[in-house]
């Protein structure tokens, strides 16, 4: 198997947890409306952040009481949300290791504004080259072409790249298609990022 010579990363879940981010504020958010949040409905309209955003926020403006457009609720779930955004102690460190030793990409499904604004609070965009946005692309995770373009200005082999994240389509599965190895964060695969170092020294057997 080839020598493993470049890494791709995915953000959420990956690099931190969105879902606790989100949950976070949504607590919140609760507190100061003064109410007890009905998690089973949020948690199926939102899907791990996969479901459609509109109806969600649509949801949540009744639940809270916003007023504003869509445009607004955007801004204030985007608000939300990277305020609450935390690494895991190491994390950045891990990354500051990595960049020196691989070429580091990260490739997130979202949308431009979101995920820029979470890597920002996160502190890390500037230990990523590329940074591949699928809102700012037009194609999401699995699809190959969005591999292709983290790699686009490495020469380097695909087959010499790991995509490290924690979804099994659309990152393992999408990054195998796409004709690179994947590590997936979770089941079957290491438990956290934090693992990724002992993961490479492994490789090189």
């Amino acid at each position: 198997m080839p020598e493993i010579r470049g890494i791709l990363l995915d953000l959420d879940e990956t690099l931190h947890s969105r879902e606790i981010a989100f949950w976070s504020w949504l607590e919140a958010e609760a507190r100061r409306s003064g109410i007890t949040l009905a998690r089973d409905s949020i948690a199926q309209l939102d899907a791990r952040g996969r479901g459609d955003k509109a109806k969600l926020l649509e949801h949540l403006s009744q639940v809270f009481g916003w007023e504003g457009n869509h445009e607004q609720r955007m801004d204030r779930f985007r608000t939300g949300l990277t305020a609450h955004v935390r690494l895991e102690p190491g994390i950045r460190e891990l990354l500051v290791r990595l960049v020196r030793a691989y070429p580091l990409g990260l490739i997130t499904n979202g949308t431009g504004a979101t995920q820029r604004a979470k890597l920002a609070s996160l502190e890390i965009a500037d230990l990523f080259d590329p940074i591949i946005i699928s809102g700012e692309v037009g194609f999401r995770k699995p699809d190959e072409r969005i591999f292709q373009l983290g790699i686009a200005n490495w020469n380097l082999p695909r087959s010499s790249v790991v995509f490290v994240g924690d979804d099994p389509i659309a990152d393992v599965q999408g990054a195998i298609g796409a004709g690179m190895r994947a590590l997936r964060v979770g089941e079957g695969g290491i438990e956290s990022v934090l693992r990724l170092e002992a993961w490479l020294e492994q490789q090189l057997g």
